[in-house]
C-alpha cells in the first residue's frame, strides 16, 4: 500500500540559491540545515521515505519539514520556533 502522494515544493531561483547556501553554511545551526536539505530534496521530487532515508532522519521529521515549508515559504520555515516554559521577569 502507498503513502499520501504529496504536492513537490515548488522553489524559485532566489528560494532555492537561499536553500543552498544555507544547506552548505558552516555558521547556521544544524537544524536549519536539516531542514534546507529536507525541502531542496523535496523541490527536486524525492518522496519522503526515501528522503528520510538519505538524510539519516525519522520520517516524521521529514513530514514535519515539508509541511512547514509549504506553510512559511521561502525561509521562515528554517527558523527556530520559540520555545515554550516560562518567561522572564518582566522588567522595570
Amino acid at each position: 500500500m502507498r503513502g499520501i502522494k504529496r504536492p513537490m515544493l515548488e522553489l524559485t531561483p532566489d528560494e532555492r540559491r537561499t536553500l543552498e547556501q544555507v544547506s552548505r553554511s558552516r555558521t547556521v545551526s544544524v537544524a536549519k540545515q536539516e531542514r534546507a536539505r529536507v525541502m531542496l530534496a523535496s523541490a527536486d521530487g524525492m518522496g519522503v521515505v526515501r528522503l528520510a532515508r538519505e538524510l539519516q532522519m525519522d520520517q516524521s521529521k521529514v513530514m514535519s519539514c515539508l509541511e512547514r515549508g509549504r506553510a512559511l515559504m521561502p525561509v521562515e520555515p528554517l527558523e527556530d520556533r520559540p520555545a515554550g516554559g516560562r518567561k522572564g521577569p518582566i522588567p522595570p
